[in-house]
């Protein structure tokens, strides 16, 4: 009789461990999966240039009432840093001396032709290109979620808090595409008559595209 009390004893202690080991592995199995799939998800940064000759910010100013302005400034210099498909870092310059204007709103004749509208965005009571030739804008943050890149711009050596929206990135082309409005009072950007000051929207609207190459 003992033999047979004995013997069940054993039989579920057997099982018992044995449960214990396919637990184990089980959890291991599960761990390394999940390590397998951190090692995925992790990147390398890639820091990419701009290509001069290929990115450009596109502006459009209103004047209120009236039509609207538009043209675009060669960007001078960038580059952004990515893991992934996340922006960790980057920055880019663009010179104010090349505002090239591509609208057709203007009267030659009456003196607003566009080298007359470039003149007054160069004064030192707008972009003060003079004594600041270059515009910058520096990155803080991405959110790949909601398509925005928070940084910092620097206008007339003036800093302020600015974000990028509808943000796209194609690592595979090196295209990275970007909408800014930006408040020109913020940076001490406006006319010195109040008259032609008001007609004139405070908001500028930048679309920022950006041509990237890998850096060598």
């Amino acid at each position: 009789m003992k033999k047979l009390k004995f013997f069940p004893a054993v039989i579920a202690l057997g099982l018992f461990f044995t449960s214990c080991d396919d637990a184990g592995t089980s959890q291991q199995a599960e761990s390394t999966a999940d390590d397998s799939e951190k090692q995925e998800e992790t990147h390398e940064p890639i820091t990419m240039m701009a290509n001069a000759d290929e990115s450009q910010v596109q502006w459009a100013g209103t004047l209120v009432g009236v039509y609207t302005h538009k043209g675009y400034v060669p960007v001078h210099e960038g580059e952004l840093t990515l893991e992934g498909n996340t922006v960790t870092g980057g920055s880019f310059v663009i010179d104010l001396s090349t505002i090239v204007p591509t609208d057709d709103n203007y009267e030659p004749e009456e003196g607003k032709g566009k080298e007359d509208l470039v003149n007054h965005l160069q004064a030192d009571d707008f972009f003060h290109v003079e004594e600041y030739p270059t515009a910058h804008f520096k990155v803080t943050g991405h959110n790949p979620e909601t398509n925005e890149i928070t940084g910092i711009a620097t206008i007339r050596g003036i800093e302020g808090e600015e974000t990028l929206t509808n943000v796209t990135i194609n690592p595979e082309t090196g295209e990275a595409k970007g909408k800014l409005a930006i408040d020109r009072q913020k940076y001490d950007v406006s006319f010195k008559h109040p008259v032609e000051d008001m007609v004139l929207s405070d908001e500028i609207k930048l679309d920022v595209s950006l041509k990237l190459n890998p850096k060598s």
